[in-house]
């Protein structure tokens, strides 16, 4: 038997090893011997420490290089969305167990509490507007991926209290100044940056690397010249005075999504580092969506996927990885985007990691696509919606509903007005992320289900998939 791990860890009631690293509560089946034993399922136990310990991939504690030390293991990250990057995944003190459904052992969350708890969640009904999900047929045969998706509290309003009132109008004619604006968008920056590189983000060498690097030679190939931007699309937004026609945003990206995975999970899970994060808000979004597929798709496979706002290819290679057999295609308007993510696929295949079916890079604009009707079976927008305008997020929704296949699913991931961190804001931070987010009013006053059912959609569902955002999935009638 190979040699029992030995990471220094708190040990649990009732285990009787030094060695158990586990950080997990102690209310569950108890360790045996001098190895632990412990499973999340009580049926299907696992080897636990009984096993070579694998180290991770982890960012050096004087965050001014990437150390590679191996490869994470399969069953806690699977494959990450920029294959052959190094990404840091290791947590000082703990051991995540390889058998069936020991990461959402570690992962499950208690909504009333707001704790770690070892056992998954009871889903709510199914005809609540915001539920759990129930078990996914895949994710239960495949223990990489987690069974079901906790069930994160929601306020008891239906937007915050703040959204479109007397403060945010306010806010908003303040906001148009121009000294006003670049103060707060400066102060704004800063701070987002700081939580980042607090938290273990190498922001900057993140953006060094990619400024550094060949990715501006892609812009010829991925660019659309006969593209004319609309006004909405030319605004400052995020921060940066050309919008999302620039290297900076399109080289910021990356950083940026780490942060807000982070901060999305810092609450329940304060001592998580931000990959893991990431990998997580990726793994419930997914499943949210293929839970979707099962109970509403058509028999078949999935064949072709359109990942519409797919900025630098983050969601699209996630959903390259959930489907393995179909065709991704990312669209979006900045080709500084899509060059960065053309330059990202090529980087993998040159490390031996190349896709059988390479994601392909359109752009183009999500309202007027120009791609044939009927011919997706999953039209995604991931962290999309909450940047359009209410007219452009209609029109969208027209063109999705033109895009699938009778039966195809549409799948949002995107800020909730439901979380309860945006209803418990304080007023101060609701000013910075205005300065970044010129439509995040309108978000938290969209009906997205009532304006997904005027768009031809039935079988609108939507859950919080982390405390912050929700995943809403709807099905195109025939």
């Amino acid at each position: 038997m190979a040699s029992p791990c030995r990471i220094p860890g708190p040990v649990l009631r009732g285990c009787n090893s030094q060695a158990c690293g586990r950080d997990t509560l102690p209310d569950e089946a108890q360790c045996s011997a001098s190895t632990c034993s412990r499973s999340a399922d009580r049926s299907a136990p696992t080897s636990g420490c009984e096993r070579p310990h694998q180290q991770f991939h982890q960012f050096s504690r004087r965050q001014d290089r990437w150390q590679s030390v191996s490869s994470p293991p399969p069953s806690l990250l699977g494959r990450s969305s920029f294959p052959g990057r190094k990404v840091p995944t290791h947590i000082k003190g703990t051991c995540r167990g390889t058998g069936p459904n020991m990461w959402f052992h570690h992962h499950s969350v208690d909504a009333n509490s707001c704790r770690l708890r070892p056992s998954a969640v009871q889903a709510k009904s199914s005809s609540s507007s915001y539920t759990s999900s129930p078990t996914s047929t895949a994710a239960a045969d495949n223990p990489t991926i987690p069974s079901q998706i906790p069930l994160f509290e929601e306020a008891d309003l239906d937007h915050p209290a703040w959204a479109g009132r007397t403060f945010s109008r306010a806010t908003n004619i303040a906001l148009a100044l121009s000294p006003i604006f670049h103060a707060v968008r400066d102060a704004a920056r800063g701070y987002f940056m700081r939580f980042a590189e607090e938290s273990g983000i190498p922001w900057r060498e993140l953006v060094s690397s990619l400024e550094q690097s060949t990715v501006y030679d892609e812009m010829d190939l991925v660019e659309n010249k006969s593209i004319t931007y609309p006004e909405y699309y030319l605004k400052p937004f995020h921060g940066y005075k050309e919008s999302n026609l620039c290297w900076k945003a399109a080289f910021e990206i990356e950083p940026a999504n780490l942060m807000v995975a982070k901060r999305a999970f810092k609450t329940v899970m304060p001592t998580t580092s931000p990959i893991e994060c990431e990998e997580l808000q990726k793994r419930y979004w997914i499943l949210a969506v293929k839970n979707h597929l099962d109970r509403y798709g058509p028999k078949g496979p999935v064949t072709d996927i359109l990942d519409i706002g797919c900025s630098i290819g983050l969601s699209a290679n996630a959903l390259a990885d959930a489907f393995p057999d179909a065709q991704v295609t990312g669209l979006d308007a900045s080709p500084h985007f899509l060059a960065v993510a053309s330059y990202r696929q090529k980087q993998a295949a040159q490390a031996g990691k190349a896709r059988s079916k390479p994601i392909r890079w359109m752009h183009a604009l999500a309202e007027d696509s120009g791609l044939p009707s009927r011919s997706f079976d999953i039209v995604s927008l991931s962290y999309v919606v909450h940047e359009l305008p209410l007219h452009i997020k209609q029109s969208i929704f027209s063109e999705a509903r033109r895009l699938l296949r009778p039966g195809g699913t549409i799948a949002i991931i995107d800020i909730s007005p439901k979380s309860k961190h945006y209803h418990q804001i304080p007023l101060p931070i609701a000013v910075l992320i205005k300065s970044m987010e010129p439509f995040l009013d309108e978000h938290f006053l969209f009906d997205c289900k009532s304006e997904l059912q005027k768009a031809g959609f039935t079988n609108v569902e939507s859950v919080l998939t982390n405390p912050r955002h929700a995943t809403t999935t709807a099905t195109a009638a025939a």
